[in-house]
Formats: C-alpha cells, sequence, structure tokens
C-alpha cells in the first residue's frame, strides 16, 4: 500500500516514520518517479548514551533504572529508545553495570504491537547474544504467543563494537548493547564511528561534562538533537524539538517530524515579485490584515 501511495501521481511529498529498509525503498520509489518528490522519513536510530565516571559513581542506582526504565519503556518501541550505552572501565564500572542488571531484573515485559515486530526483535537479540565477542549480561528467555518483548542486556568491548557496523543496526525492541572502553581514546573513538542518530546523550557531573567538550562537538555531528542527563525517550511537542537526524537515523537531517516545524516538510515557498497588492495573498498583504506574525526584512513584526 506504501509504496503504490508514493508512486501514484498525486502525491507530492511523503512523511514516513519506520525501519531504515522501509523508509529506503519509499525513497527509491519516490526518487524513480517520473515527477521525483520529498520523502521525509525518519528511519532506525539506536539513540546512544554515554554515561561520564563522576555520575556512574555518585547515582549508579536511580542512573541504572533511569536507564532501564527508558529502554523498556513501550516494550522498547520508541524510535528514541537508547539502544547503546558506552561507559569507560573506570573505578565504579562493575558496581555500576551490576546495578543495570538489577534494573533490568526489576522491569515488567510489555506486549509488542504485532507478531511480526516480537519475532524481528527475538532474532535480533538472538543474532548479537550468539556472537562470539558478546557478553549477555542480562537475559530472559520465554518463548510465548503473548508477545511480550523480554528485556535484555549484552556487552562488546570497543574493539568488536568498531570493527563490525552491523552492532549499529537498531534492534527493535527492549534491548541495549553496553560498549565497554578502556580509557578516553576509546571513548570518543565510539562517538566517531556512529551512524547518524535521532538522538545521543551525554550523562554526568556539571564539571565533567564542561571538560568533555570534545564529546559533545563529535556527537553534534552526529544527531539531531543532544540531551544531557536526561533519557531520550522524550519527545516534547515545541517551538524548540528537532526530531530527525543525520542519515540513515533520518532522510534529511533539515527537517523535524515532531514540533511547529515539522510542517516545513510539505510547505512550498513561492516568491510574489511585483504583483498587484489585490492579488497577493492576506498572509503578506500591506497593512496586515490577519494580525499574525511576519518576517519584514528579516525583523519579525505585526505591524
Amino acid at each position: 500500500v506504501g509504496s503504490k501511495l508514493v508512486a501514484h501521481p498525486l502525491i507530492k511529498a511523503v512523511g514516513f516514520t519506520g525501519s531504515y529498509k522501509g523508509g529506503k525503498a519509499l525513497m527509491d520509489i519516490a526518487s524513480q518517479r517520473k515527477e521525483p518528490i520529498p520523502v521525509y522519513a525518519e528511519m532506525g536510530s539506536n539513540n546512544p548514551i554515554f554515561i561520564l565516571p563522576g555520575l556512574m559513581n555518585s547515582d549508579k542506582e536511580k542512573l541504572a533504572s533511569n536507564i532501564a526504565a527508558s529502554v523498556n519503556l513501550g516494550a522498547g518501541q520508541f524510535c528514541t529508545n537508547p539502544g547503546i550505552l558506552v561507559v569507560r572501565k573506570t573505578d565504579g564500572y562493575e558496581d555500576f553495570v551490576a546495578a543495570l542488571k538489577n534494573a533490568f531484573i526489576e522491569l515488567q515485559p510489555s506486549v509488542m504491537l504485532n507478531h511480526s515486530i516480537y519475532k524481528a526483535y527475538e532474532e535480533g537479540k538472538i543474532s548479537c547474544a550468539t556472537k562470539e565477542e558478546v557478553e549477555m549480561v542480562f537475559q530472559r528467555t520465554s518463548e510465548s504467543e503473548d508477545l511480550k518483548g523480554n528485556p535484555a542486556i549484552a556487552l562488546i568491548s570497543t574493539h568488536d563494537f568498531i570493527s563490525d557496523e552491523s552492532y549499529q543496526n537498531e534492534v527493535f525492541g527492549p534491548f541495549t548493547l553496553l560498549v565497554s572502553c578502556e580509557n578516553d581514546t576509546e571513548f570518543l573513538k565510539v562517538a566517531e564511528c556512529l551512524h547518524g542518530q535521532l538522538t545521543c546523550t551525554i550523562y554526568g557531573n556539571e564539571d565533567e561534562i564542561v571538560e568533555e567538550d570534545q564529546l559533545a562537538e563529535i556527537l553534534t555531528t552526529k544527531c539531531g538533537r543532544l540531551i544531557y542527563n536526561g533519557v531520550p525517550t522524550g519527545v516534547e511537542v515545541s517551538h524548540a524539538m528537532h526530531h530527525g537526524g543525520p542519515f540513515p537515523s533520518s532522510s534529511n537531517g533539515m527537517y523535524t517530524s515532531v514540533g511547529t516545524a515539522a510542517i516545513d516538510r510539505f510547505a512550498r515557498a513561492v516568491c510574489y515579485q511585483n504583483a498587484p497588492v489585490k492579488l497577493l495573498p492576506d498572509a503578506i498583504k500591506p497593512g496586515n490584515p490577519l494580525n499574525i506574525w511576519r518576517t519584514v526584512n528579516g525583523v519579525k513584526s505585526r505591524s
């Protein structure tokens, strides 16, 4: 149905939320039309969370609980679900991993949207768990007909994560991959190798966040929304929200699918040059008959 809609000559633009495979297929159809049209596809994202050692040591139980709840929210079926956690092996690392495992043990699995999504989640989880370089920190296996997605955490080294891009493939469900870094250099290497993301998050104390300016600079090039000390699953409908990111998280990182600017995807600019006033739309007539905010010579005005 989606393919036929995108190919139909009356359709002039497309908005899509879903997988990379689905979004890319629609992009290809739209580009091959006699009249190509824009596709604003919001696709897969791992929404990595980078955890700095100071906060990890001082508040590990609360931090682990918040992250676990975010991973499991809506059975992990949020496009902003945190699918990658990046942590340095400093003092307190082992305690944090233990706290995270305990937080996952307490989670209650939720029903996934349909059988195909549930099946894809189980297959993605198993595919990761059976790789030699991956350690499963926590998983609960229970094949059943109730379609409940069981939360899981896997652990991998920085070297193995960077060496295989398939670890950046989204596992759509309550699953997260913990990337263990030996030092600061590996921490930054993980950030540098990331594909485009909808969100990236940095957790830390204020002083260490300020000191990690190089990390923030890298992540700004990787995502559409950079978050400090908060989980990415909350997406506010506001003027400031940007829910999009560099490819492959979305097809065009200039646009957002949430917030007031989302309408820009479906608006086309028209310039009226030297037109008679009577033919101008009311929105741009002299005197501002609609009494709306307008930009006149670069200045916001209601006059």
